[in-house]
């Protein structure tokens, strides 16, 4: 809507200086009018995309080096009672991450449009995990309208109910009845960029949206009774614990994801 309005304008500009100029006749206005509309499309493109511009570099710079681009996206669950922020125990890695988990796909049509695969990097990668790569160097331009189809939110999972479920149902406190109904607040969103991950061997797209889960005075009291467990399975932790990803120098450490930090 606004990206039109940028075209409305520059036609309304070139009205005038047609008016202006009508003594050099009619061509030179239409010239005129078609040089508006040409600079209109421009404008209207580097608006739309004005969020992803800063990438184009980037891309350019891995298409050179022959390489191609996996994408993560993903969503966090912030649980937090007084100062204090719950974390489970990763289930593909040895750490304490916050609750949630990659967003999920319903068509999967979306991987010969964008040119896209399943990620085979990471093992038992459910086929619907919004965890992709695209097939060769020059599909990694085919990033920007892929995210303009993730934004969309066509024919994707929207909602973090079924992470929440999935990995907090297997804790010893959970109560399927206090549970039963959940609301969530979407927060914001992390963009980490485009980034060389050590561990895949590949560059990586990786979004966070962060969700609160808005706790009822029932969820509350139960939650709040598990501030003082000593668990395996999920720790709370305060806020320096994540900003120094579990690390004390009194020896008693806990591995603490580097994507926790969203929390805060």
């Amino acid at each position: 809507m606004e990206g039109s309005l940028v075209i409305l304008i520059l036609f309304s500009v070139s009205l005038s200086f047609c008016w202006f100029f009508e003594k050099n006749g009619v061509w030179f206005q239409l010239n005129l009018l078609f040089l508006a509309w040409i600079i209109g499309v421009i404008c209207d493109s580097v608006y739309r995309f004005r969020h992803f511009l800063g990438k184009v570099g980037k891309l350019i710079y891995i298409f050179f080096q022959g390489k191609t681009l996996r994408i993560s996206y993903a969503y966090l669950v912030r649980i937090k009672i007084r100062s204090k922020f719950f974390l489970i125990r990763g289930t593909r890695i040895n750490q304490f991450q916050p609750v949630g988990g990659v967003y999920q796909f319903y068509d999967r049509t979306i991987l010969d449009r964008f040119h896209l695969s399943d990620d085979t990097a990471l093992r038992e990668v459910p086929p619907d995990d919004l965890r992709l790569v695209f097939r060769t160097p020059k599909d990694i331009f085919r990033l920007c309208k892929f995210k303009r189809w993730f934004d969309s939110q066509r024919a994707r999972e929207i909602s973090p109910h079924r992470e929440f479920y999935e990995e907090i149902s297997q804790l010893s406190f959970f109560d399927t009845a206090v549970f039963k109904n959940l609301k969530f607040e979407f927060k914001r969103r992390v963009d980490d960029g485009l980034l060389w991950s050590q561990h895949l061997g590949m560059y990586e797209h990786k979004i966070f949206d962060i969700f609160d889960l808005i706790l009822n005075s029932e969820q509350e009291s139960l939650l709040e009774r598990t501030l003082s467990e000593s668990s395996e399975s999920f720790k709370w932790v305060e806020r320096g614990q994540i900003e120094s990803l579990g690390y004390s120098r009194s020896g008693d450490e806990m591995r603490i994801g580097s994507h926790a930090k969203y929390l805060i």
